[in-house]
């Protein structure tokens, strides 16, 4: 599936997004 692959990237985003966010 395609959306398995964009899981992985949008948990990382996830976690790097808030933190660069401030």
């Amino acid at each position: 599936w395609a959306w398995v692959g964009q899981v992985s990237v949008i948990s990382c985003s996830l976690e790097v997004r808030p933190r660069h966010s401030s």
